[in-house]
């Protein structure tokens, strides 16, 4: 009877949470899918077209460079994040004079709203009223041809670069938060040794935190990717759809263009794609480790 009412009491504990994943993640998806094979107007009931949205996909124009974009963002976030992330874990993890000020300015940026430090790289970066720019043309240097947001080709380097900084502090948490985890003992031997910081960053920290930086990589991908708020914040893909990122040409699509089940179709491609490099990466990256 007791054990009875533990399980009676452990189910309905659950039962809110579940509902709530149900309702909020489960069914979502799966209507998705539904939709990915309709052609479904917003707010207007949908047929079934079987593969014609994925066909459809092959020859547009429009998504293949929103997937060229989306692949400079997350070649240039892979560029940048880990090691710059790894140099920060390792200089907040040591306690200096105005070690919290570091920490507070590194972590700003991520708890911050996105709109708003988007919206402060605005006045930097853009071509009319942005601070670089004008700065060039202070000093004469023509800047016709560098269009940081609004161009065909900086666009998405300059959104990486903004997405990195926002991001930086976060990703420099989970790697302090591995370098919290090494024992102290291995670094007092290597210095015992002779070893220098340097050496026992190399030797010690870096192999130390080879899954970490796995999990950095992993989540910088699938987060960059999915960019969207500072593309459509900036440039909204103009012009004419030359600066869309993959995330910002389905919120078009399904938005403005209204094709909801188009929409859908686009989505799963990706998430089909996504899943699929991830566990590429993983499993190409614990063979390595296992050899």
């Amino acid at each position: 009877m007791f054990m009875f009412s533990t399980r009676r009491t452990k189910l309905l504990l659950i039962l809110p949470a579940l509902g709530f994943f149900l309702v909020y993640t489960l069914y979502p998806i799966a209507y998705s899918l539904i939709l990915a094979f309709q052609n479904k107007p917003t707010f207007r009931p949908g047929h079934f077209i079987g593969l014609a949205n994925f066909v459809e996909m092959a020859s547009d124009e429009r998504l293949g460079i929103a997937l060229r974009n989306t692949a400079v963002i997350v070649a240039v976030e892979l560029l940048l994040i880990p090691a710059l992330a790894f140099l920060l874990g390792l200089l907040i993890s040591e306690s200096f004079r105005g070690s919290n000020l570091v920490k507070l300015l590194a972590f700003t940026p991520y708890i911050l709203s996105g709109i708003v430090t988007t919206l402060v790289w605005v006045f930097i970066v853009d071509p009319n009223i942005g601070l670089v720019n004008g700065l060039l043309n202070a000093v004469h240097v023509d800047t016709t041809n560098f269009i940081l947001i609004g161009g065909t080709s900086l666009t998405p380097v300059t959104v990486a670069v903004i997405e990195s900084w926002k991001s930086l502090g976060f990703y420099a948490v989970l790697f302090l938060a591995g370098l919290r985890m090494i024992p102290v003992e291995l670094y007092d031997a290597a210095a015992v040794d002779g070893a220098t910081a340097i050496q026992r960053v190399r030797f010690i920290s870096v192999p130390m935190l080879k899954e970490t930086n796995k999990i950095v990589i992993v989540l910088v991908f699938l987060n960059a990717v999915q960019s969207l708020q500072t593309v459509w914040i900036l440039t909204k893909g103009q012009p004419n759809f030359q600066s869309h990122s993959i995330g910002s040409y389905i919120y078009s699509v399904f938005v403005e263009q209204r094709r909801v089940g188009y929409a859908s179709s686009i989505t799963l491609f990706i998430f089909v794609l996504m899943m699929v490099l991830s566990i590429a990466f993983l499993i190409r990256t614990n063979r390595r480790v296992e050899e």
